[in-house]
């Protein structure tokens, strides 16, 4: 598996108003990574190791139920194209406890992956939590790596994978949640960020079967179908919604757009759309081959929505501009966007 399939996995693994403005993608979504990369303290870049990642040598017991049950006994062959068990428009995960400084969070509900990202002052990332699809597992490869405690007290070892040895402040924790089914904890910065992976790892429950809804309504751009949705909440009625739809509402490989309302102050004063704490590189527009003119931005008095379609070069069809302009025109904010209990479903139309 080469490094950009390794990367995309984990990225997919462990969505009538004024005439719209058009910016350009590449300057206003680069200063988003800025801020994002100023407030970060000690993020990891994991993605080239998914594949160098031993798989246990005994698997942990799902979360699903109270009493433990065996999952996978051996390691399936890599699939790229597994079941997916997830609807984007429903939450299953829930967490029980949350370390201090955590001020908002994110909450993405994918076909491949749902996750939890654990936000603090400035937008800065201090944990994800995320569960994978069944069957996507990877092959068993030799990798050096300590085992974390046992999750359960059961004996059961955890991989814990530092990539960076000169970081003891950082890490991710990774063990089944089901049969053929990877989970991971990632840790950005903690005196003992082991015994906080563990802790969170612990207080993750995967039973959950919340609807998702969102601050906005908008039909799913040139007939895409809706891959991913995630919101963020946070103090003072800060908030926001972003929705991904691709071709075939799985992976994102090729070409996507992206779909977002946010009333966050530095997306606000620099009319630039939302981007969430983990899709900085992933939305950065860096290989994207869409006319520099086809990110939307429409801002209104206290938010900002904002339109972006992506195409990875060599990877997929271009986009046309005229479907990100469309679509922009056609989202509809709720009333009071920053209050959730007045958010929609279904809110693709």
């Amino acid at each position: 598996m080469d490094d950009y399939r390794a990367a995309t996995l984990l990225r997919t693994l462990v969505a009538d108003e004024p005439p719209p403005s058009r910016v350009d993608p590449r300057r206003a979504i680069a200063g988003v990574k800025r801020r994002r990369r100023r407030n970060r303290i000690a993020g990891l870049t994991s993605g080239a190791f998914v594949v160098a990642l031993g798989l246990v040598l005994a698997l942990l017991p799902t979360l699903r139920n109270d009493e433990p049950t065996s999952v996978a006994a051996a390691p399936a062959e890599f699939n790229p194209s597994p079941r997916h068990v997830f609807d984007p428009t429903r939450f299953a995960l829930e967490l029980t406890w949350r370390p201090e400084g955590v001020v908002a969070e994110e909450h993405e509900s994918a076909t491949t992956y749902q996750r939890i990202t654990l936000l603090g002052k400035g937008n800065a990332p201090l944990a994800t939590l995320s569960i994978n699809g069944t069957g996507q597992v990877l092959p068993s490869e030799e990798w050096p790596s300590t085992n974390a405690a046992s999750i359960y007290g059961d004996g059961n070892p955890s991989h814990w994978l530092r990539p960076d040895p000169k970081s003891d402040r950082a890490g991710e924790l990774w063990w089944f949640w089901g049969p053929t089914a990877w989970a991971v904890v990632k840790i950005y910065d903690s005196s003992d960020p082991v015994e906080l992976a563990v802790r969170l790892a612990k207080a993750l429950r995967t039973t959950g079967n919340t609807p998702v809804r969102m601050p906005f309504t908008v039909p799913a751009p040139g007939g895409l179908k809706l891959a991913r949705a995630a919101t963020m909440t946070g103090p003072d009625g800060r908030y926001a919604g972003v929705l991904k739809f691709s071709s075939d509402g799985r992976w994102l490989y090729g070409s996507w757009v992206t779909v977002s309302a946010t009333n966050d102050q530095d997306a606000v004063r620099s009319s630039t759309p939302y981007v969430l704490a983990g899709d900085d590189e992933h939305d950065s527009g860096a290989t994207n081959t869409v006319p520099d003119d086809a990110a939307v931005v429409r801002p209104t008095t206290k938010d900002v929505v904002g339109v972006v379609p992506v195409a990875v070069t060599g990877s997929g069809p271009v986009i046309e501009p005229d479907v990100a302009r469309r679509a922009a025109s056609t989202v509809k904010l709720v009333d009071d966007p920053g209050d959730p209990n007045n958010w929609k479903r279904p809110f693709v139309g």
